[in-house]
């Protein structure tokens, strides 16, 4: 509705053309003063009455209609405040609401077992000591008797002498003839041989002993040897015990 008011005022504004209530009512007053009677007016519910009577009420009412007219006229219009730029565009632009960004939950992250801690190194072995290939080396044994008697069973000790650039760890003898065997020697390299008594005719002949020397790397000395004669009597034929009595063959 304040629209419409708005818009019908500005367009009378437009069309009307103010009235001049003064001049109206001076044209009147000189057609009177004129002898202008008017015209008679017909016969109406109103009686007889002056024509002038008329007249002056026409005018009245033009008058005040002129005058409405006007005053409505003349009455400002509303002004509707126009808003400046700033605050259109403030109005104009949309609200935005604060968007509101979850905060992210942390995802537990799982914790790696340790590494076992590296074995230490092993280090390097020793290198190894060249291979023993030296033999020992042993002399030719001795006999502590020159000769056997195999009548009364005698003995005799064989010694041998061993040697070897990093030990020698044994020393072995054998023996072939009238009698067979073998035994190891005692350190110092030793062995006290007994020939048995024999059940029979006492043998002759003779015994070969032999000795061999290993050391820890296993290895062998050559064999040496040494042969004992075996006679076939009691004692020595030069012995006190022959000078004694007879020493012959049994």
């Amino acid at each position: 509705m304040a629209d419409i008011d708005v818009l019908l005022s500005a367009s009378l504004k437009r069309i009307a053309q103010p009235g001049d209530a003064a001049g109206v009512a001076d044209a009147i007053r000189a057609r009177v003063d004129a002898g202008d009677t008017g015209t008679p007016a017909t016969a109406s519910g109103f009686g007889a009455r002056p024509w002038w009577l008329f007249l002056l009420s026409g005018l009245l009412v033009i008058l005040v209609a002129v005058t409405g007219v006007s005053v409505a006229l003349g009455q400002p219009s509303p002004v509707t405040p126009t808003p400046d730029a700033a605050s259109v565009a403030v109005s104009s632009s949309p609200t935005t609401s604060p968007t509101l960004t979850p905060t992210p939950t942390a995802t537990p992250t799982a914790t790696a077992a340790p590494e076992p801690a590296p074995a230490p190194a092993e280090p390097d072995p020793e290198p190894a000591p060249p291979a023993d290939t030296t033999a020992p080396v042993v002399t030719v044994p001795t006999s502590s008797q020159p000769q056997l008697f195999s009548a009364n069973g005698g003995s005799t000790i064989i010694t041998a002498l061993a040697t070897d650039d990093t030990g020698v760890v044994a020393v072995a003898i054998s023996w072939t003839g009238v009698a067979s065997g073998s035994a190891s020697m005692v350190p110092g390299w030793s062995y006290t041989f007994v020939l048995p008594p024999a059940s029979g005719p006492p043998p002759s002949g003779s015994i070969t002993f032999t000795v061999q020397a290993f050391d820890a790397a296993g290895n062998a000395s050559d064999p040496v040897s040494v042969v004992v004669p075996v006679l076939p009597q009691l004692h020595a034929p030069h012995s006190p015990a022959c000078r004694r009595k007879a020493c012959s063959v049994a």
